[in-house]
């Protein structure tokens, strides 16, 4: 049974102290200690800043990817890397329309303000004593052009603009004004949104007005490179777990089975640094098979979480259409739809296809449709296979019009490291 021992920053299992696991507590969210690639970006965007300031201007910049691709702790390495005097605001969608929301960001939630009431003047949060009150801040616009400083405005999970945080009403146009003067560079000074989602992040921009990105300024995020991902399981290797002795086939073991996707190399890390942590940094071969096990399981296990939300059918259904497409290749949506319409009919068929889209299992690619994560792509067709063996049916039969790619062989444009 494990309890925690906070004051001493201990674990207690079985009587045994032992120190706590290296890394955050949710290990494959949010920043990372250990940052390498995406450099092509973090270079972009800095050229963007360096434009802003320039120009006294600002605009958008957005950030698409499958869940997993890192795009959290891109945000933050892109906000940590803006120079002085640029002041770095993370905000929640409520503040592209709730001045409320917007002040609290800036930490100027405290500020009296004076509203107008029936029949006279009220102080919120009023207390006794000596007061002073400001003027009242009509929008976010008005807030953000009383700002000094050069502001960077940093929005996460930015798709639930159309979805849970979709503003109506009147918020809707408040929304969409103050998207525009950001977008167009017209707030007066430098001031630049970096917002970040899954890829139906653009379309939710989209419905608020924003009908074209800026040059450079839309990224699709996918794989990293091959160096870059052997760079963060050294560092984590070696920094953090404290390693002994010769880590490369470790390294290289991990490497090649994560398949460059960010979330899974913390799903191999993790229970690396646990090993280590329990046999004093060495490295033992059957501990590195135990970690392969364990980084297998969790891999599984975040495939799982991306399809909880559907029917087991309609699971096995999409794996059935995508079964003799290469892993990684694209496909084009009419080879999705007519499986689902055979099934359920049309008007049924797009709102599924439309689903997988939204949980970020399919994304566009280009013209076409792909996988973002090939290696779930592979998850998809064991699983079919191993549910027509429950079920005493034959495998799919091979279409003999499409190619059979192999197993992480094959990368889509959605894939490549930016």
């Amino acid at each position: 049974m494990f309890t925690s021992c906070t004051e001493k920053n201990t674990v207690t299992l079985m009587g045994k102290k032992k120190l706590p696991p290296h890394g955050p507590p949710a290990f494959d969210r949010g920043p990372t200690p250990h940052f390498h690639g995406r450099v092509h970006i973090l270079d972009e965007f800095s050229i963007l800043l360096e434009r802003a300031m320039r120009t006294h201007m600002g605009t958008t910049f957005i950030i698409q990817g499958a869940p997993g691709a890192g795009k959290t702790a891109l945000l933050h390495k892109m906000g940590g890397d803006a120079p002085k005097p640029w002041q770095v605001v993370r905000i929640d969608p409520d503040a592209l329309w709730d001045t409320n929301w917007l002040m609290h960001a800036l930490d100027r939630g405290g500020e009296f303000n004076i509203s107008e009431v029936t029949g006279g003047v009220s102080l919120a949060g009023y207390v006794k004593g000596d007061v002073t009150s400001v003027p009242v801040l009509k929008n976010p616009i008005s807030v953000i052009k009383q700002w000094n400083a050069p502001l960077l405005l940093i929005l996460d999970e930015a798709q639930t603009l159309a979805e849970g945080n979709k503003p109506e009403g009147k918020d809707r146009s408040i929304a969409t004004n103050l998207l525009k003067h950001i977008h167009n560079g017209e707030m007066g000074r430098p001031v630049v949104l970096l917002a970040a989602g899954l890829g139906t992040t653009l379309g939710a921009f989209e419905s608020l007005g924003l009908s074209r990105i800026g040059l450079k300024c839309d990224v699709k995020l996918g794989s990293l490179s091959s160096t870059s991902t052997r760079a963060i399981i050294q560092s984590w290797l070696t920094e953090d777990g404290r390693s002994k002795g010769d880590t490369a086939t470790w390294v290289e073991e991990i490497a090649q089975e994560s398949h460059n996707w960010p979330q899974h190399i913390a799903a191999y890390v993790e229970p690396a640094l646990r090993h280590l942590q329990a046999h004093r940094g060495h490295l033992t071969p059957t501990g590195l098979s135990k970690v392969l096990e364990l980084g297998r399981k969790g891999c599984a296990s975040y495939y799982e979480q991306r399809v909880r939300k559907f029917d087991g059918d309609d699971v096995m259904l999409f794996a059935e259409a995508v079964f003799d497409i290469g892993i990684g290749k694209p496909f084009t949506k009419k080879m999705i739809l007519s499986k689902f319409k055979e099934e359920y009919g049309a008007k049924k068929a797009e709102s599924l296809f439309r689903n997988f889209i939204e949980k970020g299992i399919i994304a566009q690619d280009g013209y076409t449709y792909s996988i973002p994560i090939p290696s779930m792509h592979d998850w998809l067709k064991s699983e079919l296979l191993l549910h027509k063996e429950r079920l005493g049916k034959p495998p799919p039969s091979p279409h003999p019009n499409k190619s059979r790619g192999k197993s992480g062989g094959d990368e889509s444009r959605f894939d490549m490291e930016r």
